[in-house]
């Protein structure tokens, strides 16, 4: 066997330490997952470590970012466009403790 790697336990994976960013741009727009990461870096100075995988849907995209970073990102992306078109960033799911359902007792 090679290595001791487990795919499943990179840092960029760990959901706990993450939040998200949801941006009001998508696959339809033409937006790839480079041109959202190159934004993190130029407008918001987030690392590569910072930035979990983007997922880009039709007509918006979530980006997983350091969970005391999602503020910051969602301040420094407010103004910012792709293809004349607003990003509009606000919390994405794992980020906003409203959308966090509650925990599950297991008395039934």
């Amino acid at each position: 066997m090679h290595g001791g790697e487990d795919p499943g336990l990179e840092p960029e994976t760990i959901e706990s330490d993450m939040g998200e960013v949801r941006v009001a741009v998508g696959r339809r727009d033409g937006v790839r997952g480079g041109d959202l990461a190159r934004l993190l870096r130029d407008r918001a100075g987030l690392s590569p470590r910072d930035v979990g995988s983007i997922k880009l849907y039709d007509r918006f995209a979530i980006i997983p970012v350091r969970a005391d970073a999602v503020d910051g990102v969602i301040e420094a992306l407010a103004e910012a466009t792709f293809d004349d078109k607003p990003l509009s960033p606000e919390r994405g799911r794992l980020s906003d403790p409203a959308s966090v359902p509650p925990a599950s007792s297991d008395e039934e």
